[in-house]
């Protein structure tokens, strides 16, 4: 058989139970199970609901850094916890991990909010742009005088403005020639 555990600080299915096992079932018929012998288990560390052993709840209970367990597998977790929080190069290295795992964050907002930035301005672009096109199609003017405008604004060629302009007006019209 095998079993896949995982060890939540949340509770996964909003059902406050410290245990969810889960296994293979044919969508229909719950009574018919594939058997794999594989076994997926959450564990809760938050949940109230339902029997687990001493052993797991001493695991729980340093999980929710609660430390007065005087369980003895507790009592070792805390022992291996204080051991690896001690050592001076493994400290370090977690340090620098979380110095680059926040370069990378930071790098990645700022990348996100010039990327937003750039949306943004050719979105206000283009809105600035169809009002315009509206507005000279009321004055009554032809396609081609307002993509001849476009192209002044945009400092563009004809056929630039005119994708433009095509672009434009579909994506106002909803694709819709």
């Amino acid at each position: 058989e095998s079993y896949v555990i995982f060890f939540c600080a949340f509770d996964p299915c909003g059902q406050d139970r410290r245990l969810y096992q889960f296994h293979y079932y044919e969508d229909d018929d719950r009574q018919l199970r594939l058997p794999t012998n594989s076994h997926v288990i959450l564990i809760n560390a938050l949940g109230t609901k339902g029997q687990i052993t001493p052993a797991l709840a001493a695991v729980l209970d340093v999980m929710n850094r609660r430390r007065d367990n005087q369980n003895p597998l507790a009592i070792s977790l805390v022992k291996e916890i204080d051991g690896y929080n001690r050592d001076k190069k493994r400290r370090r290295a977690l340090m620098n991990l979380k110095m680059r795992l926040k370069d990378e964050w930071n790098l990645g907002l700022s990348e996100g909010l010039d990327q937003g930035r750039a949306e943004g301005k050719a979105e206000g672009r283009d809105e600035t742009m169809l009002s315009l096109i509206h507005t000279l199609q009321i004055q009554g003017q032809t396609q081609k005088q307002i993509v001849e405008t476009l192209a002044l604004m945009q400092k563009s060629s004809l056929a630039e403005a005119q994708r433009y302009y095509d672009q434009l007006t579909e994506a106002a019209s909803g694709g819709e020639h």
